[in-house]
């Protein structure tokens, strides 16, 4: 995060949808990254991981020497186990677009 930026997300009552607090509808956003615009980005406050295509990385300019190899396992909401490839970490700036 950058100290000249917002760090959070703010919305007031007037945003929620007409069921309210109690919707489950997702939140969508556009994000930019490295000078290109993603749509439609998944924000889940409740998920302790953040997953995104292969597909998407190469898109935004990743190199396969910018990921590293990973020890982290992912059970599904299913229950079900998968092995995470490989991982990536950078720094998130939030703000306006």
């Amino acid at each position: 995060m950058t100290a000249d930026r917002a760090t959070c997300i703010v919305f007031s009552d007037d945003d929620l949808p007409p069921e309210g607090s109690d919707h489950v509808r997702p939140l969508y956003i556009t994000v930019v990254c490295l000078g290109r615009k993603v749509p439609s980005v998944l924000l889940d406050n409740g998920s302790a991981l953040n997953v995104y295509p292969l597909a998407i990385a190469i898109a935004l300019g990743f190199a396969p020497s910018d990921f590293g190899p990973s020890t982290q396992i992912v059970r599904a909401y299913d229950s079900t186990k998968r092995e995470v490839k490989e991982e990536i970490q950078k720094q998130l700036s939030v703000g306006f677009i």
